[in-house]
């Protein structure tokens, strides 16, 4: 930060500054430093206290553009919320034989100060989009069933359930990360760590795991980690989470796959949890990918 001049204790004191003017300036002075202080706490603040506190998984819910697909230049789609471009069709090193096109993308926030953290977007098999037409469960889909997560009329599944079934079948997908400011592989890892291990206790709560399932996963979720080195990963770099048909979880980064993991329940609801009814990874993304489902259905 540039200083000119005297700081405002230090001018005061010394009478630089007349006392009516001081009481002028001093509301702007106390955001100012109010909001230098809280920015000095998001960045340096232990991740795990910050999450405790913050729970910074969850995305905040403001409203999101309207991103349309049908604009797309150079064979890229732009985020409009970061400026940060996707390819229309991606071909993951784990896939070389498979393209997987766009399906939606959007910025991922923390709740406080919407502190814009990266943008993803989910790319997902053209033979999985196209059968979406002829499942009974899909051809009535509309956005509201995936963003708002309410009871289907016709009693079908809803939110991240729907998703679940989609992606817990053979078929590829992909989410692509993008950051919009420098970080490092710490901070990426810790966050996909938190959601994997949130759907977890929400899985074992509901009955749908058992002992040896949970102790397996762990084991997982381990390994999963050891796939991040230590370094920073630099604003603009591209790291993919992808998930194959053989329910493997791949993690690669700027051309170089980092690990895979052959584990069918972290390589899917690594993915369902970007479409989590509750603490969502990003509203925008799941909003995005939620409207051009409904417009591929029906078109």
């Amino acid at each position: 930060m540039m200083r000119t001049g005297l700081s405002f204790p230090q001018s005061l004191a010394r009478g630089a500054i007349p006392l009516k003017s001081a009481r002028r300036r001093l509301p702007t002075y106390s955001l100012g430093l109010a909001s230098g202080a809280a920015l000095t706490w998001y960045f340096f603040e232990p991740q795990n206290r910050i999450a405790e506190r913050l729970n910074v998984y969850a995305d905040s819910q403001q409203k999101t553009p309207v991103i349309s697909h049908l604009d797309v230049k150079d064979g890229f789609v732009v985020d409009p919320s970061t400026s940060i471009n996707f390819p229309q069709t991606l071909v993951p090193l784990s896939l070389p034989n498979s393209p997987l096109p766009l399906v939606g993308l959007g910025v991922r926030t923390v709740s406080f100060l919407r502190v814009k953290v990266y943008s993803a977007g989910f790319y997902l098999e053209e033979t999985a989009l196209r059968s979406l037409r002829s499942q009974p469960e899909w051809m009535s889909f509309t956005s509201d069933r995936l963003t708002k997560a309410t009871t289907a009329e016709d009693g079908q599944s809803v939110g991240e359930e729907l998703m679940e079934k989609l992606l817990n079948r053979p078929v590829s997908c992909a989410i692509r990360i993008v950051p919009t400011r420098n970080t490092d592989f710490g901070h990426l890892r810790d966050g996909f760590t938190r959601a994997l291990q949130a759907r977890q206790k929400k899985a074992a709560k509901d009955g749908k795991l058992s002992a040896d399932a949970e102790e397996r996963i762990d084991v997982s979720i381990q390994k999963f980690k050891s796939f991040f080195p230590t370094s920073s990963v630099p604003k603009g770099k591209e790291l993919l989470l992808v998930k194959t048909a053989q329910n493997d979880l791949a993690v690669e980064y700027e051309g170089k796959i980092l690990g895979t993991l052959g584990d069918a329940w972290v390589a899917t609801e690594m993915m369902v949890a970007y479409f989590a009814d509750k603490n969502v990874i990003s509203a925008a993304l799941k909003a995005d990918v939620a409207r051009h489902l409904e417009a591929t259905i029906r078109g």
